[in-house]
């Protein structure tokens, strides 16, 4: 990779540094990239609990403040900018695209199109948010090929996809051998991502299922379990959630809508198999790979009870492993070259 000289600071800006896949993506681009571009940094929205030796840093905003402490944490947001000479901010949605409006004239702009359905509840503010970002000539940015930038028209539109960890080691391999023998859920407690339906899995096939997360429908999932007297395991957040991973584990994803999530090629990096929503027009991309798309709750069951009979052991491949970490490098060259051309603006 081409290395660059940076005179100034480059920022990628999240909500929050532990959050969802589209916060853990945004880790990772850090990461990937810190060493080519020196003067990398990541700083955070909310307010969370850090390791003094973190390089991470956070505004610490309180999701429950009042008008005054927002602005208080947006002047804040500002007068570190331009102490720190930032020349590129790289936002992920919605709230980082808030603060980049207030960002320097001579910063340029990226932003991550993180979201199928970005500013949801917000959509008239949102839209308001990126008028402004377009008149400063925002470099704008999807993750997948198919994807389309809400309401943003007629602009240059690079694809960035997200990024995985290089670094995993071990694989569970778990093939069709081993029959179903759990069904896991990796996420947030939301409504965006339909939780209540693995439960109604669990129940409805018989099959142990594993709830790793957390969020405002926990009580809800707890009570449905026991009405429905599903086998449910709820582990709630962990820090590493593969570590609760083992052969005979399915991952199941069940969103409403999403971008694209960047678990399905964690689960196949370790060798994980994926039942997931056909929401992400990835059908193509994942043809050879064990994921397997449903379009409704029936057909979704329908592959829980038959997984067996309905893997093939050849998607099932010993060198997926070196592959994903292959086109993983391509990722990190075109995210380079995108970084590298804002820089040149």
């Amino acid at each position: 990779m081409s290395k660059v000289v940076e005179r100034k600071r480059i920022v990628i800006l999240l909500s929050s540094h532990f959050g969802g896949g589209a916060e853990t993506a945004m880790q990772q681009l850090h990461e990937s990239l810190k060493n080519q571009f020196h003067n990398l940094e990541i700083w955070g929205i909310n307010s969370e609990k850090l390791n003094d030796s973190d390089e991470r840093f956070t505004f610490g905003r309180d999701k429950a403040g009042g008008l005054l402490h927002n602005i208080k944490i947006l002047l804040a947001f500002k007068r570190k900018c331009k102490k720190e000479n930032v020349g590129i901010i790289i936002l992920n949605c919605d709230l980082p695209e808030l603060f980049g409006v207030f960002t320097q004239r001579s910063t340029k702009v990226i932003v991550v199109e993180q979201s199928t359905h970005p500013w949801m509840g917000r959509r008239l503010f949102g839209r308001l948010v990126r008028i402004l970002l377009v008149l400063r000539k925002t470099t704008w940015v999807k993750i997948f090929k198919e994807q389309k930038i809400w309401s943003v028209f007629g602009r240059n539109i690079f694809l960035g996809p997200n990024l995985i960890g290089s670094s995993i080691t071990g694989t569970i391999s778990s093939g069709p051998s081993e029959g179903l023998q759990r069904i896991v859920f990796l996420g947030r407690f939301h409504v965006q991502k339909r939780p209540e339906w693995i439960v109604q899995l669990g129940a409805d096939s018989g099959i142990p299922v594993l709830m790793i997360g957390d969020g405002e429908l926990k009580e809800e999932l707890h009570h449905l379990a026991e009405e429905l007297q599903a086998n449910v395991e709820f582990t709630g957040f962990l820090p590493n959630p593969w570590e609760m991973f083992q052969k005979g584990d399915v991952l199941v994803l069940t969103s409403r809508f999403e971008g694209k999530p960047l678990v399905i090629e964690e689960a196949l990096l370790r060798g994980i198999p994926v039942l997931a929503m056909n929401l992400y027009g990835l059908t193509d991309e994942y043809k050879d790979c064990p994921v397997y798309f449903a379009d409704s709750y029936s057909v979704l069951l329908d592959l829980v009870t038959n997984f067996s009979s309905q893997v093939s052991e050849v998607q099932f491949r010993s060198d997926f492993p070196t592959l994903i970490k292959d086109n993983n490098e391509l990722k990190i060259e075109q995210w380079a070259e995108i970084i590298n051309h804002v820089i040149a603006k």
